[in-house]
């Protein structure tokens, strides 16, 4: 079948996609049936009728690409989430579906944050949409872009995909994988059932036989059980007699506990002492090492005054310089704190610390905001890549972004956002982050692509990751 995909992003309404076939090609049975029931792994939908043509309308909204959170699961992670890929395939004759008639390519695979299962564009055609070539194609893209600790689970999906590719197969083998996991850990790749709590269980002989051994085993009242509890305490120190003589009180004070009297004279000569033991010290260091330096001042805010060539100076602002000669105006930082704040690769720094180069040829996102966030973040990707930006997940342990904040970091997500290339220049999307993405103090829609701008704000989340787009 052909059709063609076209993308609406909306600052409004976000990111849409629209496709359009003809009136007598349309599935009419398996349209009504979804408008009536629809399933959770269709991407949501509606459709209009213009001039002999049906034109279908999917909602974006929240679901994010696939290929814009890969990275490495949990073995439970990656078992929900082939198996929200394939099952659908499988379930789909109860809507009067055909599989073929899903897109089957990993540009148009959907991922539910909240359900974390994947969504499917569904096209209601007579005519298929996809092949097995394509079927198995998305399979082997999956697998290279999501990646699990369990080797062994991954091989088999692997040599699974590898053969003659089937959903009923690479489901068999998840069922097995979880089924071995069982036995070797006990535990498996999903938390066993609960069995019921209330259960009816006939009287029968055995049961009353059973039900006598328990009162038998019953435990002691309860008055004798609280005077062998208090017979397992240790017992209170009896307190010392006081001594008692004709209405006289006399009272024994420990000869340890008695404070003697300081003699203020001999505490005068300590401090003396003292004092001039140090000055001898400072003395013999003088002599040795020669005067002590004065210690550095304080570092006063930074910002980096331009961008040319790749190079960057960090100076003082006007703000910060006060009246300080022009000549002064370059901070000087020390390298620890230099290699504290920025945590980049390719960071070169020169034999004076008065001014810090930063090679780079290419774009990057400068930070005006909190210092104790990283300095530079670069953004090196290829025309068609993308470049991931979220924080560290301490559970998973793993780098899941090509760039992530601290696992401490306020109001930023464990998969924030991406930026995007194009022959065209740059793109950011967030992936329906809680505290959202801002370019020049504006929220984006999730999902959306949005055009970055040399010398824009970007700010992710609101707790003072600032930053300015440089390319």
């Amino acid at each position: 079948m052909n059709f063609d995909i076209r993308h609406n992003d909306d600052l409004l309404t976000g990111t849409t996609l629209i496709v359009r076939i003809k009136e007598n090609e349309v599935d009419e049975k398996a349209l009504k049936t979804i408008q009536a029931d629809r399933p959770e792994f269709l991407l949501p939908f509606h459709h209009y009728y213009i001039d002999g043509q049906v034109q279908f309308v999917y909602q974006i909204g929240m679901f994010c690409n696939l290929k814009y959170i890969s990275g490495n699961r949990t073995a439970k992670e990656y078992a929900q989430l082939w198996i929200s890929i394939l099952r659908p395939l499988l379930d789909c004759e109860d809507w009067f579906m055909q599989a073929s008639s899903f897109l089957l390519d990993i540009d148009y695979l959907y991922y539910d944050k909240d359900r974390k299962s994947c969504c499917f564009v569904y096209i209601p055609s007579i005519h298929n949409a996809s092949d097995h070539s394509a079927l198995k194609e998305m399979a082997a893209d999956v697998s290279e872009i999501i990646t699990v600790d369990d080797a062994c689970l991954e091989n088999k999906i692997l040599r699974a995909i590898m053969k003659n590719f089937e959903p009923k197969d690479l489901l068999k083998t998840l069922r097995l994988a979880m089924a071995d996991s069982i036995r070797t850990s006990g535990k498996g790749v999903f938390p066993a059932e609960k069995e019921s709590e209330s259960t009816f269980v006939p009287n029968t002989t055995d049961n009353i036989i059973r039900e006598k051994a328990l009162v038998q085993a019953a435990p002691e009242p309860f008055a004798e059980r609280v005077e062998q509890v208090q017979s397992l305490l240790p017992k209170p120190e009896k307190q010392k007699e006081m001594p008692f003589d004709q209405g006289e009180i006399i009272i024994d004070i420990p000869e340890k506990s008695m404070r003697k009297t300081k003699d203020k004279s001999s505490s005068k000569d300590k401090q003396t002492k003292a004092k001039e033991r140090e000055r001898r010290m400072n003395r013999l260091f003088e002599e040795l090492f020669g005067k002590k330096k004065d210690p550095p001042p304080q570092l006063a805010q930074t910002t980096c005054a331009s961008h040319n060539t790749g190079t960057f100076t960090h100076e003082k602002t006007a703000a910060d310089t006060g009246d300080l000669p022009a000549e002064n105006n370059i901070v000087k930082m020390p390298q620890s704190e230099i290699a504290r704040q920025t945590n980049i690769q390719g960071t070169m720094y020169n034999d004076s610390t008065e001014s810090i180069t930063i090679g780079t040829g290419g774009a990057l996102l400068r930070n005006i905001g909190k210092l104790q966030l990283p300095l530079i973040i670069e953004v090196e990707i290829e025309e068609g890549k993308i470049f991931g930006i979220g924080r560290y997940d301490a559970a998973l342990g793993k780098k899941q972004s090509s760039f992530e904040f601290d696992k401490k970091t306020k109001a930023i997500s464990r998969r924030h956002c991406v930026i995007k290339r194009d022959p065209d220049g740059y793109n950011i999307i967030d992936l329906a982050s809680s505290a959202g993405t801002f370019v020049d103090g504006e929220r984006l829609p999730p999902n959306t692509p949005i055009r970055l701008a040399n010398a824009c704000k970007v700010s992710f989340g609101n707790a003072g990751a600032d930053y300015i787009w440089e390319q």
